[in-house]
């Protein structure tokens, strides 16, 4: 009997066990069509500034977060082969360049907010192309 104490203890004290994030998951689209990858973040809105990562696949993420506020932002890149190969002295190389897929008013510029509360299980981002979209440049945000 005295071997199962330390058992029950511990599945005891693990009952109800919670980290206190709540799962959230939804579409990320672009102009109607479904990211193929992208990385969402779930930025505290309480000062803190900590952030939470997911990930989106085929138009799909999930990602864990407490209630609260948060500062959204969701980043598409790929790596394409430069057309002319580069010569660095030492003969020619391929070189490789990223390319991002949305715009900077997504990405570092974002104004996307959600709120997460005791109810929601989903969100989804439907984004669409701004008249300004700047797709070389990560950093642009909203023209004022």
């Amino acid at each position: 009997m005295r071997c199962y104490i330390p058992f029950l203890l511990l599945l005891i004290g693990c009952c109800g066990c919670s980290d206190g994030l709540k799962a959230v998951s939804g579409k990320i689209t672009y102009d109607g069509k479904p990211l193929e990858t992208a990385r969402i973040s779930f930025i505290s809105d309480n000062g803190a500034g900590t952030t939470y990562l997911g990930n989106c696949t085929n138009g799909k993420y999930s990602i864990r977060v407490p209630e609260g506020e948060f500062l959204v932002r969701i980043v598409s890149i790929k790596q394409e082969k430069l057309e002319t190969p580069i010569d660095t002295g030492a003969g020619s190389q391929i070189m490789e360049r990223t390319v991002h897929l949305l715009p900077g008013t997504y990405g570092l510029g974002s104004r996307l907010k959600v709120s997460v509360d005791a109810s929601t299980k989903t969100h989804d981002f439907l984004l669409e192309k701004p008249a300004d979209a700047d797709l070389g440049n990560p950093f642009s945000g909203p023209k004022k």
